[in-house]
């Protein structure tokens, strides 16, 4: 701990950055937090607050570096600058190098953040830390969901971001980008920038440079906080549907075998249709690959099946998933063998 530093972080912070760090779904007094840091400004003003906080909370704080290979010496550099951040505060770190491997042409956006986020639980189970804070922010919160707006997204989708689920945390999601880099400038602390960020090869790249201020210039500075409230509301939204579908999915869905979910058509069609393509798409992925999903496509098709009494009772999904119409029940059902060994 450094008195003298917690003390100018916190006096200089404002208030209501403060509070959103320590409402009542913090972490409780005593929890040990795993706070993924980058180097970034963002996780390093995450780092000085919590650190900052934490003598006053009893949090035992571990850092996660993650260098993602994919930028060379660079990446070792951020790595070394997250020590030395950590070593102000005495706060141990972790730090684990990946090695993505990514198909020409594809976007290395996802598999960099599922591969990031695997090995951030790995390191809380290793630390034994209860919740990994991650330092989302407005702004982040704003981006996701114009992206998942642009891909069609559901109620799930639209919610974007939670606060606090699975052991994530993410206290920032109600602050501003430029509210951090102010905190940071007054109290004279640095951070690092990583160029890939102003690519505008990346998706997530340009909603942030091109689309954001487009928005901001339109709908007024307000817009950020006005989308990243839309997606809070939509997830309270999404939380409770998501009962709902619970409950009716007890006495619709049923799973005799391991790759084999059953549903009972006519109890499902009495259903309002957003409850029906919930049912659908959980259905599906209690079958599908970790982190494949339905597009509206497919979707579209499965609903279409589910209700037709006609010819056409097969469907091909992802993840080796097929669907079929057997009388009174609709079947989803997932093969054994990959396409390439089946051909």
């Amino acid at each position: 701990m450094n008195p003298t530093l917690a003390d100018r972080v916190l006096r200089l912070a404002r208030p209501r950055l403060l509070r959103e760090l320590t409402r009542a779904w913090a972490p409780p007094s005593g929890s040990r937090i795993l706070v993924a840091v980058s180097g970034g400004g963002d996780s390093i003003a995450l780092l000085h607050l919590l650190a900052a906080l934490s003598r006053g909370r009893h949090w035992d704080l571990v850092v996660g570096t993650i260098d993602h290979g994919l930028r060379g010496d660079q990446g070792a550099e951020d790595c070394r600058f997250v020590r030395e951040a950590a070593a102000e505060w005495n706060v141990p770190v972790k730090c684990a190098r990946l090695d993505l491997s990514v198909r020409e042409g594809r976007s290395v956006e996802a598999p960099a953040r599922r591969a990031r986020r695997a090995a951030l639980r790995r390191m809380a189970a290793e630390c034994r830390a209860e919740t990994i804070a991650l330092a989302h922010t407005e702004n982040d919160q704003a981006e996701t969901l114009l992206d998942r707006l642009g891909r069609g997204a559901g109620m799930a989708g639209l919610g974007a971001m939670a606060r606090h689920r699975d052991g994530l945390w993410r206290p920032l999601l109600s602050t501003r980008r430029r509210v951090l880099r102010n905190l940071l400038h007054d109290a004279d602390l640095s951070w690092r920038d990583d160029p890939t960020n102003l690519e505008r090869t990346a998706l997530r790249n340009r909603i942030r440079h091109d689309l954001l201020p487009v928005v901001e210039e339109i709908l007024g500075e307000r817009a950020i906080t006005s989308l990243a409230r839309a997606a809070a509301v939509s997830a309270d939204d999404e939380t409770l549907l998501s009962d709902e579908s619970r409950n009716a999915a007890r006495k619709i869905v049923s799973r005799p075998e391991e790759r084999c979910v059953l549903l009972e058509r006519k109890p499902l069609l009495g259903l309002p249709p957003s409850l029906i393509r919930r049912i659908l798409r959980d259905a599906f992925a209690g079958l599908a690959d970790h982190g494949t999903s339905l597009n509206a496509k497919h979707l579209e098709a499965l609903e279409s099946l589910l209700r037709a009494d006609g010819p056409g009772t097969h469907l091909d999904l992802p993840s080796r998933i097929s669907a079929s119409r057997r009388g009174s029940r609709l079947r989803l059902t997932r093969s054994t063998t990959s396409p390439s060994e089946s051909g």
